[in-house]
């Protein structure tokens, strides 16, 4: 499962606001926010629904044990997406690679 860092790394990776992750998750801002700073631990369902939303935009968990948790752009990017472009909640995915 997503671990608070991951989230915040993630939203980094592809240029996301809490705003934008929290719309693509369907959850309430304030939950990423306390998530991300580790202030309360969100439902599993929540949790599941903000790393659905990561794996969606093209982040991808690495999880090789405690040395090596982060992450990076799968494969499976959309055209478009990176800094400052694409990706957002409600964009175009015609492009697909």
């Amino acid at each position: 499962m997503i671990t608070a860092s991951q989230c915040r790394a993630g939203r980094a990776l592809i240029e996301w606001t809490e705003d934008q992750l929290a719309e693509a998750a369907r959850v309430s801002v304030r939950t990423i926010a306390d998530f991300e700073h580790e202030r309360n631990l969100p439902p599993m369902t929540s949790l599941q629904a903000i790393e659905a939303a990561l794996l969606g935009a093209g982040v991808a968990l690495v999880d090789g044990g405690k040395a090596e948790v982060g992450v990076r752009h799968s494969r499976k990017r959309r055209v478009g997406d990176g800094p400052g472009a694409g990706g957002r909640p409600g964009g175009d995915d015609r492009h697909r690679r």
